[in-house]
């Protein structure tokens, strides 16, 4: 069972990614969105974890609780609990209810003409021609086919646009959305803080980056295995840089929805392709984790050939040890939006679908940051 929460900050959030800023004068620190689901793993188990002194002690030091149900969504630093996020969405309050907004995934290109969207083009998986010659070891590339102008910046796909997009059908400018949209761009000064007397640095001013959202906007978490604690409840979180507060209310199951493909389709086209919704960190570059020598993606009884990749560079997540007081091992991920092609399915579906509830995981994986949410994956027509 899962519980989906609506998460919107109060005033400013300041979703940090990682970079270097308030070491010399004069630094801007930059923000990241969508933010690492890691963020809302921390904020929320801070929570439930808070309820009780003893949860929370024992938490702290790296022990599972004494008291459940406590004990067992919790877990410990070792063996967590079944406590899990798997989506992480921004999310629009309407007359309905709520509608997701989804990032564009990175195998849609767009371009616009005075602010207004023209052209909407999808990279096309390819066999690599003779004449040219790259470093990409998959069998076919992403080719463009497009205006020859610079692409459209800053949108989001709507939860009907997504939901199209899933299913391999036609996208319209109706279903993006100008991210000026959804928040507003804020500049705040701060002064770096001595380690020792964490008081200020003479001189060390610098610049960060925030966010002031929308009205009606926020975050759309669900949580699997914490039903117990977390269903029909509301509260307050301590959320991103400067550890700023924000809201939070349980709804009901079907109040926000996350669209999905139809994996029976996948069994006639023997296609599909994988996005990822949350950042995947593998243990071969940019190669999902469960892909063979042979370039197959094996899982129980199905397999299928990976083919093509889409992958917008690398990303650094780290965040707080509270149990050591120190930041966690910095970790190099592929960013959320990347978009791997598959051909050549074989077995049983419902073992494919197993493997996207479970996350792009190997056996030897990091516990911990299976329950913060990483890895997370959506199949799509192909």
């Amino acid at each position: 069972m899962s519980v989906n929460l609506f998460i919107k900050p109060y005033d400013i959030f300041m979703p940090r990614g990682n970079s270097h800023f308030g070491i010399n004068s004069g630094d801007f620190g930059r923000i990241k969105m969508l933010p690492f689901p890691s963020i809302f793993a921390g904020a929320l188990r801070s929570h439930i974890a808070s309820r009780n002194s003893s949860v929370f002690n024992s938490i702290a030091s790296g022990e599972a609780p004494l008291e459940e149900p406590y004990r067992s969504v919790l877990g410990s630093i070792k063996e967590p609990g079944s406590f899990k996020i798997t989506d992480v969405t921004l999310c629009k309050r309407v007359d309905s209810g709520f509608e997701a907004v989804f990032p564009v995934p990175a195998d849609l290109v767009l371009f616009e003409n005075e602010k207004n969207i023209t052209d909407i083009v999808r990279l096309i998986p390819k066999n690599k021609p003779k004449i040219i010659e790259t470093d990409n070891f998959l069998p076919k590339i992403a080719l463009l086919k497009a205006p020859t102008k610079k692409p459209a910046g800053g949108y989001y796909m709507t939860e009907c646009g997504y939901g199209r997009y899933l299913r391999g059908e036609e996208l319209e400018a109706k279903h993006f959305i100008k991210e000026s949209q959804l928040w507003k761009k804020e500049m705040r000064t701060g002064v770096a803080l001595s380690v020792a007397s964490r008081a200020a640095e003479e001189g060390m001013l610098y610049t960060a980056e925030a966010l002031s959202f929308a009205e009606n906007v926020g975050f759309a978490i669900r949580v699997a295995g914490a039903d117990e604690l977390l269903a029909k409840s509301c509260g307050d979180l301590s959320l991103g840089g400067d550890q700023r507060a924000a809201s939070f209310i349980a709804e009901s199951a079907g109040s926000i929805e996350i669209p999905e493909y139809d994996l029976k389709n996948i069994e006639q086209k023997k296609n599909f392709k994988l996005i990822m919704n949350t950042p995947g960190i593998f243990n071969n570059g940019c190669l999902p984790n469960r892909i063979n020598e042979n370039l197959y993606l094996e899982y129980k009884d199905f397999r299928a050939k990976l083919v093509c990749a889409v992958v917008n560079g690398y990303e650094t997540i780290s965040g707080w040890n509270m149990v050591n007081n120190r930041p966690k091992t910095a970790m190099k991920c592929v960013p959320s939006g990347s978009v791997y092609w598959f051909e050549e399915f074989e077995g049983d579906v419902k073992s494919l679908r197993e493997l996207i509830e479970l996350g792009l995981w190997s056996e030897d994986c990091d516990k911990q940051r299976v329950v913060e949410g990483y890895n997370r994956v959506a199949a799509a027509a192909y």
